[in-house]
């Protein structure tokens, strides 16, 4: 072969590999998805109180949330449709400035944690890092802005988010109106703060509160709520994570007149993922600027 027919021949080879090599690359990246399909998981529980067809949970207008997209890198993508919908997309946040640079997660799995916060981390293997508000704020009948964290993972773009955590609900009834309720643990167990959440072989997500967590978890109300009487008391909702009280809890109720009133138990209670464990109605005594505490035990209310 003449020297001419020999370079001819290495460039062509040069230009074929090349191509090769650009196909292959093309071929392998996973496009990142833009625009994610979510709603929520339907699940059944073998127990008397769970989230049922009477008790949803509903999107809030620009509600956000963190989306790990085949990456550790915490992306915010914010909810695109209506108030109150069941279902609706999440778009990338644009003012998101971060890239997709971390280490990719097992299999590319794509998982998403309910509210967004910037400190949220996930490891490769799907293990999640959050923080559980010790603060959240009241809504009536239901749980506040952002205070439900929930999880999901998926393969594709459609998002079936699971409440990590148990609700817990007091109806409180008495005269005045109330700024804020804390639930304490009588022995320290752990209910708020610092926690991991991981996944079982069913998708199914279990919370681990790391030591360095609360033991109590208050309600604050932005405007003062006024308490019901004992035909229609006033409801207050908690979301807690898996928990047994072994010691019971106590109940304090901050009053707008600056009183406060406590109740407490002894008996232990469960809070189990994804139920609600209502407490049977109390009366609640805010007349003056004292400390009122209530030795009645607290009792567990329909199951």
């Amino acid at each position: 072969m003449t020297g001419r027919y020999m370079a001819m021949a290495a460039v062509f080879c040069l230009v074929s590999l090349s191509c090769t090599k650009e196909d292959i690359v093309n071929e392998n990246v996973k496009e990142r998805i833009k625009v994610f399909h979510a709603g929520f998981a339907s699940e059944q529980k073998d127990t008397k109180v769970y989230l049922d067809e009477n008790i949803k949970v509903h999107w809030d207008a620009q509600d956000k949330v963190s989306i790990f997209n085949g990456t550790i890198d915490n992306c915010p993508f914010v909810f695109t449709g209506n108030q109150g919908a069941r279902t609706g997309d999440f778009e990338e946040d644009p003012q998101y400035s971060g890239g997709y640079d971390g280490e990719a997660t097992e299999g590319g799995k794509i998982y998403s944690v309910y509210p967004y916060m910037s400190s949220t981390s996930i490891t490769p293997q799907g293990v999640i890092s959050l923080e559980l508000p010790s603060v959240q704020d009241y809504r009536e009948k239901s749980f506040g802005l952002g205070a439900n964290t929930m999880v999901c993972k998926s393969e594709d773009e459609a998002l079936m988010f699971k409440n990590a955590c148990g609700f817990l609900v007091f109806k409180l009834y008495g005269s005045g109106s109330v700024t804020s309720v804390t639930v304490k643990s009588t022995n320290g167990e752990k209910i708020s703060g610092n926690a991991t959440i991981s996944f079982d072989g069913d998708d199914v997500p279990s919370v681990s509160v790391n030591a360095d967590g609360s033991d109590e978890v208050t309600i604050e109300c932005g405007t003062p709520v006024a308490l019901g009487d004992l035909t229609a008391p006033t409801e207050f909702w908690f979301v807690i994570p898996s928990v047994t009280f072994s010691g019971g809890f106590s109940v304090t109720v901050t009053g707008s007149n600056g009183g406060t009133f406590v109740k407490t138990t002894s008996k232990a209670f469960s809070i189990v993922r994804n139920s609600i464990l209502r407490i049977a109605a109390f009366e609640v005594q805010l007349s003056d600027g004292r400390q009122i505490s209530d030795g009645e035990e607290i009792d567990g209310g329909s199951y």
